[in-house]
């Protein structure tokens, strides 16, 4: 949820395969994206022969250069901000405050649905990523790094650790999720190399007056009462039909 000046944003996700193209009938714009989804379920050793043989040999150098990554990478926090900032800014983009990651992490890492890897390299952090994990899924959320240093490939070795740690946990899945080949097509490049299959997802968003924010935040909460009330919609729209058919023409 976004406050903008003219009211607010709600933004929703839906992972691959869930049609959120239903949401148009809420008003919403409803537009598919693109992610990769890499299998965790054949073993590591299958895994890595699925990987792009030029990400292969990258995660092997970064191995030779003796890149370090670590699970828990709380205390580069300051540092991994400083990375985001160095990503962004060239675009005219802002950085998320320090604030931020830590919310994000004081609340979902104690019930580990949240891992912020760290690579280090002679004891510096040059690579980091927050990843979430939710059922069998583990999801790329946010990840950056010092341009310097992407020469030695810290970003390739720390996402195979990333998927080891999950094959270790029981995780099935990893998304590397937004997939943007038109407007990113180097991210697009370097997540498609990780071996997933590409998978169609919906990102649905609603522009609303500020006023109407409790009721957005109730569906939020709420979602059972969006999909009663949709179903509800369509269950008339079909009676009507039937009984509309049902006249001679």
């Amino acid at each position: 949820m976004q406050r903008q000046a003219e009211g607010v944003m709600v933004e929703i996700r839906f992972p691959p395969g869930v049609d959120g193209s239903f949401l148009r009938n809420l008003g919403c714009t409803a537009i598919p994206l693109y992610t990769s989804v890499v299998s965790l379920e054949s073993g590591e050793d299958v895994i890595f022969k699925n990987i792009h043989p030029y990400a292969r040999n990258r995660i092997r150098k970064a191995q030779k250069s003796g890149i370090q990554i670590i699970v828990d990478g709380r205390n580069y926090l300051s540092q991994y901000c400083e990375m985001e900032k160095e990503t962004l800014e060239p675009h005219g983009l802002r950085a998320r405050p320090k604030r931020f990651y830590e919310m994000v992490l004081e609340r979902l890492q104690p019930t580990d649905q949240a891992k912020f890897f760290i690579a280090l390299y002679d004891g510096k952090p040059v690579s980091g990523g927050i990843f979430l994990f939710y059922k069998d899924t583990v999801y790329y959320w946010h990840g950056a790094s010092f341009r310097q240093y992407l020469s030695i490939a810290p970003t390739q070795l720390l996402h195979w650790e990333l998927m080891k740690y999950a094959i270790q946990k029981g995780y099935k899945k990893y998304d590397l999720l937004n997939i943007e080949v038109d407007r990113l097509p180097g991210i697009a490049r370097f997540k498609m190399r990780f071996g997933g299959d590409t998978k169609t997802y919906y990102r649905a968003f609603y522009k609303t007056p500020s006023y109407r924010l409790p009721l957005i935040r109730y569906y939020l909460k709420n979602p059972s009462y969006v999909c009663n009330r949709l179903m509800d919609k369509s269950r008339i729209k079909r009676q009507l039909r039937n009984r509309a058919s049902a006249f001679p023409k």
